[in-house]
């Protein structure tokens, strides 16, 4: 018996916050996400805009939901070139990924048709809390950029 105390006492010293009962929700009865890598998060807005390293523009003009959360999630996106131009021929392939854990969404890829200026994917399933990146390659021709937004999803 005495062991036993002097176990559970050592363990949950080093537990934190973390509930013995294996609750390790957060007070709102979500699950923690855990979204810290060193890197800079992405706050949603709609208009939310990066640039690649030759200048497209790539702005997410809405999702949903909004912001970002665990679930299935649907993203526009508007393309223009460095000068403000639309581009032409340039093809979307977005690959969400959790850097943290090393994994990405089921299916892996998903296709961005352009759709009359707005490409929009079909609705990707975020099925986890904690940091995503959803890689977007522009593909135009042999010629391959990619821009990356980072949200935290606390589910």
């Amino acid at each position: 018996m005495k062991n036993s105390l002097l176990l559970l006492s050592l363990l949950s010293a080093g537990c934190g916050d973390i509930a013995l009962d294996g609750d390790s929700s957060s007070p709102n009865g979500s699950q923690a996400a855990s979204c810290d890598d060193g890197g800079s998060i992405d706050t949603y807005v709609a208009g939310l805009s990066l640039a690649s390293a030759s200048g497209v523009e790539v702005t997410l003009v809405s999702a949903d939901p909004a912001p970002p959360d665990v679930g299935f999630n649907t993203f526009v996106f508007d393309i223009k070139n460095a000068d403000g131009s639309p581009t032409d021929g340039i093809s979307l392939l977005i690959t969400p990924w959790m850097p943290l854990h090393g994994h990405g969404a089921s299916p892996p890829t998903y296709d961005a048709p352009d759709q009359g200026g707005v490409w929009a994917p079909d609705s990707i399933d975020l099925f986890m809390p904690g940091l995503w990146e959803i890689n977007i390659d522009l593909v135009d021709g042999d010629v391959t950029e990619t821009v990356m937004f980072r949200f935290c999803l606390e589910g």
